[in-house]
């Protein structure tokens, strides 16, 4: 809220469904404008909100958001202008795989209870700002920061990596700071950004941006594209109806049968003769396993009245 900026400026907002948020605000909805001032605050921008009875003003707001969301809700809820110049282009971005793993017993701390350990240690004390960058580490901050530009404006890169390729010097610098803070020489005393410091933060920029690097090839497609992969990805699980398919995406009859007629043309997805359910849609790997289905109209029958799916006979087994 203002009123809480206006009391502490710097403050970390987190939030462990991120992507409840992203759908909240979402391009017509009633806080559409939340991404861009999150945006406007992220970048210290002076804010002031009026109202009858008083006016809150915040003159120099330090916000972070800390937040974890899942690929459907990071692909559905975004769009291009939060990727190319806007509201994810300002963030460090990390992709990451759970690890089922339970800790084996009389295992040491790893990174994250290490990193709670430190930052209890400075809890209430006062960072100082670092006075300047050694020479050394203002050569490898420029030589690398130039290099990302190039990159940017490389011919071959995609608009939606320009973005995290130009503000990357931006994430260098917040990651030597943090790096600096938890080793304790931005705490209480005067000192210098060194050479070690910006290899930290190199380290945490590469990350972020390898990480973006996966999300534009993965997910940043066009809401045509995401929808034709949403088929072939449920159709991978087993049959199912064209009234079933269009319950799942929430689209249209004629958009449905458009990007059915796409898919099917190119071969990805195969129609099941039709049946008391009407017409079935399936999808192999590999296409010529179709001929290998062993009575597909008693497969098709199978097709219970609340279920979507026919099991397949593969080679390998049944799914």
């Amino acid at each position: 809220r203002a009123e809480s900026l206006a009391q502490q400026p710097s403050q970390l907002l987190s939030y462990s469904e991120f992507g409840e948020l992203l759908a909240k605000s979402r391009v017509g909805s009633r806080l559409e404008g939340l991404r861009i001032l999150w945006t406007a605050l992220y970048d210290c921008q002076p804010y002031q909100r009026r109202l009858s009875k008083s006016t809150t003003l915040i003159e120099s707001p330090r916000l972070s958001l800390l937040g974890g969301i899942s690929e459907p809700y990071l692909a559905r809820y975004t769009t291009d202008e939060d990727w190319t110049g806007g509201f994810f282009s300002r963030m460090c971005v990390w992709v990451g795989a759970s690890e089922h793993v339970p800790p084996e017993e009389g295992a040491t701390p790893g990174a994250f209870d290490d990193l709670v350990l430190h930052l209890k240690r400075v809890q209430g004390r006062k960072m100082i700002a670092p006075r300047s960058l050694t020479k050394a580490a203002r050569k490898l901050l420029h030589l690398w920061a130039d290099a990302k530009d190039r990159q940017a404006k490389a011919p071959e890169t995609s608009e939606w990596l320009r973005g995290c390729f130009t503000r990357g010097q931006e994430q260098v610098c917040k990651g030597a700071l943090i790096s600096a803070m938890l080793e304790g020489r931005a705490l209480d005393t005067e000192w210098d950004l060194d050479v070690e410091d910006i290899r930290v933060g190199i380290v945490v920029a590469e990350s972020s941006i390898s990480s973006v690097v996966w999300i534009v090839e993965n997910l940043c497609a066009s809401p045509y594209q995401r929808r034709r992969q949403e088929i072939i990805t449920m159709l991978l699980k087993g049959p199912m109806s064209r009234p079933a398919i269009a319950r799942r995406l929430k689209i249209t009859k004629r958009e449905l049968i458009q990007l059915l007629s796409s898919v099917c043309t190119e071969g990805l997805v195969v129609e099941l003769p039709a049946n008391a359910h009407g017409t079935l849609f399936y999808t192999l790997r590999d296409l010529a396993d179709a001929e290998k289905l062993e009575d597909i109209a008693d497969k098709a029958a199978e097709f219970g009245k609340g279920d979507n799916v026919v099991p397949i006979k593969q080679a390998g087994g049944v799914r």
